[in-house]
């Protein structure tokens, strides 16, 4: 009896200890959230373009592959990843022998036959995510074509399969990494190109000052340069953001009451940690008590582009930036200096096999540069090639897709070749973005009916040590045109501290504020410069002197800067878009055709007519709902030279809207000219742009660059001046040696 009773009691007992332990463990769990909090299994769909820059493509020949670089974020862990794509094939290809096979990182991962039955398909393959690594990984497409079983030509015109990358997309699962508390997360982590999700990032300031706020633009220009190319939204608010990643700039005060954090001394600083209940997130805390201290730690931030300290916090003693002209930006050339293949972003490169294998290396010229026509770009190339090709064999070089030179690759015995020098018309290029295409055509030396075909030995390699030299050219830009600031943010980047710049928001809201900081990051990743001296203020008398950007609502915009716009408000969200200044008094008929002959003759003296012009009435309330966007970039009416860019909307969320469509470059590269409008939810369908009659010219091209260029301009017209010349001189030397004449023979003048 006693026994069963102890036993009760251990039972007991047992039952309690089992209780409060689930208690303790319950309490420890609720009391600190982030240990139960769950990863987030993000799911989305992405165009290949965006994952990879390839268009689609032909593989031609018996066999052939292209090769793909697909990046990965150190930050991600991919759960599941399906690629999507579709192709088509050529109709005489044998099925038992024809193949296209798709490689992950040197693995197949995929075969599909070649159908000539079905020749269009489409696939889904699963990409295996052990085999898919931080970094960059290789997505190769190979084929393997035959159209008999017997004796081919392996370079037949029916060996063809077009694999459709632009209709291509991929489906991930993903799961982001918990955030390292260690400043190394800034340089390798959180701001990553690799990573094709736009991101976003929340600043956090105090309150709307022009201090905080100069400092939250240097910020998020400096993770737009560390995103390279990629888009990211920025929101501005005055308390932390969930779900997202938070920079929070401020002194000491405030940085307590947000988030609890002390530091020693009252100096800039940097610390990072993760959200308050959200391990996946990071908290980055910019600190300083005065604003040159919160300027300090917001360039430290920016500018660094080598790894941070593995700490949690550093303490930022002193920052000096000297803004000066670059030799480079980011793909970037400016004439008059060398640049190497690798600085461009170009890599050795191997061209091997039958079939025309091409590769592409993409740079900037800067938009401002004035292309003379009789100028010439030197391209210094260094490559090998293999031996036992036919003479035939070249290498075809294209400059934004129109042919300008090749190289024979002649010596069947191969070749190693230095220098090889090839000079270009500056005339093909153009300010902005380029794109020079090297296509390898390898033969092989014996080909014949059933006879075996070597193509192993066809090997061409580029190497990046190659060099590209640009001639030295003026600046000399023709404005408005809104396009050049989606370039390389011109005529704002100029000089390259954004010191003559200025931003000017109609109102003190988070929206138009996240509007501005979303511009002013756009701008300084298509510049490569941070803004380091640019002045934002509430007050438009403090920047009639700069270049100037004006952000906000139309209706908020001053008057002033909308007639000098040509741009006039009306009731229910219309505007009326003059063509040109209506002035008073319009000029004679007979001044005007003097005008327009001297202009015709002499196009760059060009100035802004004063002619009377129609206006345009826009309805945007009846023809776009009025969810629009508008754009207009003119001459300042307070200083010559200076450009106004204002962008406005009908609202703060429009306007939000509207600048975030404006970092996929399928809307911004369709701007021009001195006006654009779009709807913003459907930019890209209903953008449209003008240009108007309001001409103004930035740079200087110096005399002999002008008659230079109105000599090639206008060649007609020179032959008849040189000709008009030569008849007056002809006229004047006969009369001086008839008079000359006279006088030796003594003769009298009758």
């Amino acid at each position: 009896m006693e026994t069963i009773q102890f036993k009760n009691f251990q039972k007991q007992n047992l039952k309690s200890i089992v209780f409060f332990v689930s208690l303790f463990i319950f309490t420890i769990l609720f009391t600190n959230p982030r240990l139960c909090f769950s990863e987030e299994i993000l799911k989305f769909n992405v165009p290949f373009s965006k994952v990879a820059p390839i268009k689609t493509s032909t593989l031609t020949g018996a066999s052939n592959f292209i090769k793909v670089k697909i990046p990965a974020s150190d930050r991600w862990q991919i759960k599941r990843a399906t690629l999507n794509f579709s192709y088509i094939n050529s109709t005489a290809l044998l099925q038992s022998r024809s193949r296209l096979v798709v490689w992950l990182n040197e693995h197949p991962i995929a075969q599909i036959t070649l159908n000539p039955h079905l020749p269009e398909g489409k696939v889904s393959v699963n990409l295996p995510v052990n085999l898919i690594k931080s970094g960059y990984n290789e997505l190769k497409f190979t084929v393997a074509q035959h159209y008999t079983l017997e004796c081919e030509d392996p370079g037949s015109s029916e060996l063809w399969t077009t694999v459709e990358f632009d209709k291509a997309s991929f489906d991930f699962e993903i799961a982001l990494k918990k955030v390292p508390e260690d400043l190394t997360a800034i340089s390798n982590f959180l701001f990553d190109s690799k990573s094709f999700i736009k991101h976003e990032i929340n600043l956090v300031i105090p309150e709307l000052k022009e201090e905080f706020i100069e400092s939250a633009m240097i910020v998020a220009s400096g993770i737009a340069m560390k995103f390279e190319y990629r888009p990211v939204n920025f929101t501005v608010s005055q308390s932390i953001k969930n779900g997202v990643d938070n920079i929070v700039i401020g002194d000491s005060i405030f940085i307590k009451e947000l988030t609890g954090d002390l530091f020693p001394d009252k100096e800039a600083y940097i610390k990072i940690k993760a959200l308050p209940n959200d391990p996946y997130h990071a908290l980055i805390i910019l600190k300083g008590d005065t604003a040159e201290e919160i300027k300090k730690s917001a360039l430290a931030f920016a500018s660094i582009n080598f790894p941070f300290p593995k700490t949690s916090s550093m303490k930022i003693e002193n920052v000096k930036i000297t803004p000066q002209t670059p030799k480079i930006g980011k793909s970037t050339v400016l004439p008059g200096y060398e640049y190497s293949f690798k600085d461009l972003g170009f890599f050795t490169t191997n061209f091997q096999g039958v079939g025309a294998k091409s590769v592409s290396m993409d740079f900037k010229i800067p938009s401002d540069t004035f292309l003379k026509p009789n100028s010439f770009v030197t391209l210094k190339l260094n490559f090998s090639y293999g031996s036992g090709m036919r003479k035939d064999s070249t290498l075809n070089i294209q400059i934004n897709g129109k042919y300008v030179a090749s190289i024979y690759l002649e010596n069947v015995r191969g070749g190693l070749i230095r220098n090889y020098l090839i000079d270009i018309p500056l005339s093909l290029f153009k300010p902005g973005y380029n794109q020079i295409t090297f296509t390898a055509v390898l033969s092989p030396l014996i080909t014949g009916y059933c006879e075996f075909v070597q193509t192993e030995n066809l090997q061409l390699t580029l190497f990046e040590d190659s060099k590209i030299l640009f001639p030295k050219a003026s600046y000399w830009a023709e404005m408005p045109n809104i396009n050049l600031f989606f370039v390389d943010a011109f005529p704002f980047s100029r000089p390259y501290d954004f010191g003559n710049s200025g931003v000017y928001l109609t109102e003190k809201s988070n929206e138009i504020l996240s509007s501005a900081i979303n511009l002013i990051a756009m701008a300084s990743q298509k510049a490569g410069y941070l803004p380091i001296n640019l002045k934002v203020s509430f007050d438009i008398g403090k920047l009639k002197d700069k270049n100037l950007l004006i952000v906000g609502t139309i209706t908020k915009i001053p008057e002033e800067y909308l007639k000098a716009g040509n741009i006039k408000n009306e009731p229910a969200g219309s505007f009326v878009y003059y063509l040109s200044k209506n002035f008073e008094k319009s000029e004679s008929s007979i001044n005007s055709k003097i005008r327009s002959i001297i202009e015709k003759i002499f196009p760059l003296t060009k100035t802004k007519s004063d002619y009377e012009y129609s206006k345009s009435l826009i309805n945007l309330s009846s023809k776009l709902e009025g969810n629009f966007l508008v754009i207009s970039e003119f001459v300042s009416p307070y200083k010559s030279r200076n450009t106004i860019l204002m962008i406005s909307s009908i609202d703060g969320k429009e306007l939000s809207k509207g600048i975030s469509a404006l970092w996929e470059p399928s809307v911004s590269a369709k701007t021009f000219g001195s006006l654009v409008i779009f709807d913003t939810t459907n930019p890209e369908e209903t953008l449209f742009a003008s240009k108007g009659e309001d001409t103004y010219y930035l740079g200087n091209l110096g005399f002999l660059t002008s008659v230079t260029s109105w000599i090639y301009a206008h060649p007609v017209l020179f032959t008849l001046l040189i000709m008009l010349i030569i008849a007056i001189l002809a006229f004047f030397i006969f009369r001086f040696i008839k008079k000359f004449r006279r006088i030796r023979m003594g003769e009298k003048k009758s």
